[in-house]
């Protein structure tokens, strides 16, 4: 699983509810970033300043591989 956590100074950090989890029992879901869109460059939330695009390694039993996430819910 990927974790979530929050902080308003970087020093304090609460943590969140998982964020990713990975798609099949027999995979990991690993190191990765996450921005908020504010100006729609990845193309997934027209007419929204809120969207989160995400970008991870997933590893499955025979490779490890990009994979990218994105939630339209702010």
């Amino acid at each position: 699983h990927w974790g979530h956590a929050t902080s308003t100074d970087l020093y304090h950090w609460v943590n969140q509810p998982i964020a990713i989890s990975p798609p099949t029992s027999d995979t990991q879901v690993y190191t990765g970033s996450a921005v908020v869109d504010v100006n729609n460059t990845s193309g997934f939330f027209p007419n929204q300043t809120d969207g989160v695009v995400a970008i991870y390694t997933l590893k499955t039993p025979s490779a490890q591989v990009q994979e990218i996430a994105y939630c339209d819910e702010g």
